[in-house]
C-alpha cells in the first residue's frame, strides 16, 4: 500500500490511497490511525502539511514513521521559507505575482510582505491569521531535517522537482483545468517555491 497525504479531491493513482479532507479524511485529527504499523511502502505528500498546525504536523510525521515498512520512503513537498525569504529580500514582487497568480486573482490588492508572510505559514503559525492561504506552519530544509531525524528517519536529504530515488515518484503531476493534480506527483506550478525532501525508515 502507498499513501498520498492531501492529494486533492480528484487525484488517483493505481496502487495508491489518497487521504484528503475533500474526500472525508482529516489528517489533522485522524493522523494515520486507520493504518497498522509497518503496513505502507511509500508515503507522498505535497503542499499539505503546511495547512496543519505545527504540533499536529509533527504528530502526523510520527505516524508516517510508524506505518512505514522498514526501508520505506516518505517524500515531502512544502513551501520553502528560505526561497520565500530570498524572494522578499530581492524584492521580486512581479516575479512572484506572475508565478503565483492564483493567489493574486483571489486577493489582487495583497501587499507583497503580507503575501510572503502568508505563503510562508508564519501568519498562521505566529499570529493565528491564515486569511488567504490557510498555511498554519512553516518549513525549511533545516526544520524538516531536525524533525525527521528526531522521529527516527534516516537518509534525510533534499531533492529536486521530479528527482527521486523511487522511480514511480518521478512522474510529473497531470493537472486539471484548475491546476490541481489528478494523477502523478510533483506539480510544476508550485515548483518555484517548493522544498523537496525524502527520508527512509
Amino acid at each position: 500500500m502507498n499513501l498520498n497525504l492531501g492529494g486533492g479531491k480528484d487525484w488517483s493513482e493505481k496502487g495508491w490511497k489518497n487521504l484528503d479532507l475533500d474526500n472525508g479524511y482529516d489528517l489533522s485529527e485522524k493522523y494515520l490511525t486507520d493504518f497498522p504499523d509497518e503496513s505502507v511502502a511509500l508515503i507522498y505528500t505535497s503542499h499539505c502539511i503546511e495547512h496543519i498546525e505545527f504540533k499536529k504536523a509533527y504528530r502526523l510525521l510520527v505516524d508516517c514513521y510508524r506505518v512505514l515498512k522498514k526501508e520505506g520512503t516518505i517524500r515531502i513537498v512544502v513551501p520553502d521559507v528560505d526561497i520565500l525569504s530570498d524572494i522578499l529580500l530581492n524584492k521580486n514582487f512581479e516575479w512572484l505575482k506572475k508565478r503565483n497568480s492564483f493567489y493574486y486573482s483571489q486577493v489582487p490588492d495583497l501587499v507583497f510582505l503580507d503575501h510572503i508572510f502568508e505563503l510562508s505559514g508564519l501568519s498562521g503559525a505566529l499570529l493565528g491569521d491564515s486569511s488567504s492561504t490557510d498555511h498554519k506552519s512553516f518549513f525549511s530544509f533545516s526544520v524538516l531535517s531536525i524533525m525527521l531525524t528526531n522521529i527516527g528517519f534516516k537518509n534525510v536529504k533534499k531533492c529536486e522537482f521530479c528527482v527521486s530515488d523511487i522511480e514511480g515518484l518521478r512522474q510529473e503531476a497531470t493537472l486539471n483545468t484548475s491546476g490541481m493534480p489528478i494523477k502523478g506527483f510533483d506539480n510544476k506550478k508550485t515548483a518555484f517555491l517548493s522544498l523537496y525532501m525524502e527520508a527512509t525508515k
